[in-house]
């Protein structure tokens, strides 16, 4: 699944709120009727700068995160996505990893069935991580399991959490009848 124009205004100002800009979108409010063409009318300027301030809102908490002394030592266990990320070339502060770490801290663990299901992906995705590592082929399916990733990380950052979740969490399941069975 490839980049929507939402998708690159968020990732522009999720790095712009990271690196501690506090510059407002590209394309400003107010000058949405004059940019009427450029991204098809004043609604999709709208969604371009809605999408730029939620990535650079969601920078900021991240910048902000980083510096906190709360921050958990679990934040870097997202096991499956650093393996596809890191199979990619990717730091392990990519956007990927970046936007379902926020994913995971602020929408799933602060609920009860979400934290049942991050605590049993720690139980099992360890286990995946290793045995996908045995096979002969395993950059390939790492990275092929990439497009899984970004289809996740695109709907956390359209909004649409509980597709997000059931997605990855049908990923991690199909992975774990694959290699653990």
């Amino acid at each position: 699944m490839g980049k929507t124009q939402r998708d690159e205004a968020y990732e522009e100002g999720f790095k712009a709120g990271k690196e501690g800009s506090d510059i407002s979108p590209p394309i400003v409010d107010g000058i949405e009727e004059g940019l009427h063409g450029l991204f098809g009318g004043g609604k999709h300027v709208r969604e371009h700068n809605e999408s730029y301030r939620a990535g650079h809102e969601e920078g900021k908490r991240r910048r902000e995160d980083s510096n906190a002394e709360h921050e958990s030592k679990d934040n870097s266990l997202c096991y499956l996505t650093t393996a596809c990320v890191s199979a990619r070339g990717l730091p392990d502060n990519c956007f990927e990893l970046e936007t379902l770490r926020g994913f995971r801290d602020r929408v799933l663990v602060p609920r009860s069935d979400g934290r049942r299901a991050v605590s049993e992906y720690y139980k099992i995705a360890p286990e995946i991580v290793r045995a996908v590592d045995e096979q002969d082929n395993s950059q390939d399916i790492w990275r092929g399991l990439y497009k899984d990733i970004r289809h996740s990380v695109s709907l956390v950052v359209s909004g649409d959490f509980e597709n997000a979740f059931k997605h990855y969490q049908q990923m991690t399941m199909g992975l774990k009848g694959r290699f653990l069975s």
